[in-house]
């Protein structure tokens, strides 16, 4: 997210998010998976801001930044990395997304019927808002949860989606008082 595609200081709002056409851009897309989605969501929102619909430009490129981090589930409270890096360039991290982003994620999340997009929304909400509000983590768990549990899901983001999603059953943070998370080694090498 270095260059810049969309001008800072706009905000978005559910209404621009109703108008983006998101729906479109990733109904089409042929494999389910986060990659497929960030590269249909790229490609929409380069159109929008190619026709100047730059809000509903900047909407895709938030929805695009979202689904092209990696989840990785053993890491709690940072479970998203970049896609790629190469040549001192990266793709998205939640570093990257102002307040107003955040909390427009939070806004939306609940109005995605995706349940890959909701799930990611639902968790940087989660995550990243201030204060921290309980019904986006139980968006995200119920999102990642309606993924199939099938072959061709499993490999495509659905094994991560799901390891995130039951993770807070089986070592919830009230049960670890006093020990150090064992999962913190590999989450910061």
């Amino acid at each position: 997210m270095s260059e810049e595609r969309y001008p800072e200081d706009l905000t978005v709002t559910a209404k621009h998010f109703a108008n983006s056409g998101w729906k479109a851009a990733i109904e089409g897309v042929e494999r389910k998976c986060y990659s497929a989605m960030w590269s249909a969501l790229s490609s929409a929102a380069r159109q929008a801001m190619s026709a100047d619909k730059i809000a509903e430009g900047k909407v895709l490129w938030l929805l695009a930044d979202a689904a092209s981090m990696m989840l990785k589930p053993e890491c709690r409270n940072e479970p998203f990395t970049p896609y790629c890096q190469m040549s001192g360039k990266r793709s998205a991290l939640p570093e990257d997304f102002s307040a107003a982003d955040i909390e427009f994620f939070a806004e939306i999340a609940g109005r995605v019927d995706d349940a890959r997009l909701r799930g990611r929304l639902a968790d940087l909400a989660w995550i990243y808002s201030q204060p921290r509000d309980p019904k986006h983590a139980l968006m995200a768990i119920d999102a990642y949860r309606k993924l199939n549990l099938d072959a061709k899901t499993w490999i495509n983001d659905g094994r991560e989606c799901w390891e995130r999603a039951i993770q807070p059953g089986v070592d919830p943070p009230w049960r670890r008082l006093g020990r150090p998370d064992r999962r913190d080694a590999r989450c910061n090498p």
